[in-house]
């Protein structure tokens, strides 16, 4: 049985591995993109984000149960994988995009996300939504 691409390559939990810093893990709790039995050596360190402001009330936000767990956020679950329909696939880009407006505003200098340029983007914009 060939396994589903998408249990790879899309991000199913957020792994905290250090203060602020969080790994991304696909489906089979490997690093996303990674389908190996055992580490290979380019995952034994797995590229980590760093993450600014993280609070249970946005882990809540983000965590396809509600959870304000902080160490680990799941995106989804077997009943609402983005691959099983629209309305799923739509529900799991809003908690990718909080995920990635926070990772992303720790790469903006904080006089420009105070005045709002970060806020600019919508990340609703982009031809996925409309699928």
């Amino acid at each position: 049985m060939t396994k589903n691409p998408l249990r790879i390559y899309l991000p199913y939990c957020l792994e905290k591995v250090e203060s602020g810093r969080f790994i991304l893990l696909n489906r089979d709790y490997k690093p996303v993109g990674s389908s190996a039995k055992g580490l290979p050596v380019h995952e034994a360190r797995p590229i980590a984000l760093e993450i600014e402001g993280l609070t249970p009330e946005i882990a809540v936000s983000m965590s396809v149960t509600g959870d304000p767990d902080c160490d680990r956020i799941y995106l989804f679950s077997d009943g609402s994988a983005p691959w099983l329909g629209h309305k799923e696939l739509l529900a799991y880009e809003r908690r990718l995009a909080r995920l990635l407006e926070l990772a992303a505003l720790r790469s903006v200098p904080h006089d420009r996300a105070r005045t709002g340029w970060f806020r600019t983007l919508s990340w609703t914009s982009l031809p996925l939504s409309r699928c």
